[in-house]
C-alpha cells in the first residue's frame, strides 16, 4: 500500500465548533469535567474513547476546555480543527482512514493522528469517565 503526507492549510473562516479531542493527560482532565458536569445536569454530549484519546462531540456550549483540547469542527464527513483543513478534499480523506481501519464511523483527523469513532450508544457515565481519566494519569 502507498502512503502519502496529508498536508494542512490555514482554514479562513474557521469552523464553527463541534467537539473537543483531548490525549494523555489532557483527556484525563477533561473527562474528569465531562463526569462533574453530568453529575450536575444531563448532558447530550456523545464520548468515544480510544487509547488514550478522548473526543466529546455535541453542542459548544456543552464541552469544556482544558489545557491541550484541540477544537474539532465538521468538515462534510470528517470532524478536523477548527482551524485547519487538509489539502485534499475531506471525502477523500474520509475514505482513505475508514478503508484503512476497516470501521464505519465518526472520522477523526488531526496533524498528529486519523481515527474513526464507533457508534456510540450510550454515553459513559460519570464514573466510566473517572475510571478513563485514573487510567489514562497511570499510562503517562
Amino acid at each position: 500500500m502507498t502512503t502519502t503526507a496529508l498536508g494542512w492549510r490555514k482554514r479562513e473562516p474557521p469552523l464553527p465548533i463541534a467537539a473537543a479531542l483531548a490525549e494523555g493527560a489532557a483527556a484525563a482532565k477533561l473527562a474528569e469535567r465531562l463526569a462533574n458536569a453530568q453529575r450536575q445536569e444531563s448532558s447530550g454530549l456523545r464520548v468515544y474513547v480510544d487509547g488514550d484519546v478522548l473526543v466529546a462531540v455535541g453542542e459548544p456550549s456543552e464541552l469544556t476546555w482544558v489545557e491541550g483540547v484541540t477544537w474539532l469542527g465538521q468538515d462534510g464527513p470528517i470532524l478536523s480543527p477548527t482551524n485547519l483543513e487538509p489539502d485534499v478534499p475531506s471525502d477523500l480523506v474520509a475514505g482513505a482512514v475508514q478503508r484503512s481501519s476497516n470501521t464505519d464511523g465518526i472520522v477523526v483527523i488531526t496533524s498528529t493522528l486519523a481515527l474513526v469513532l464507533g457508534a456510540s450508544t450510550d454515553a459513559p457515565t460519570p464514573d466510566q469517565l473517572i475510571a478513563f481519566a485514573s487510567n489514562a494519569r497511570a499510562a503517562k
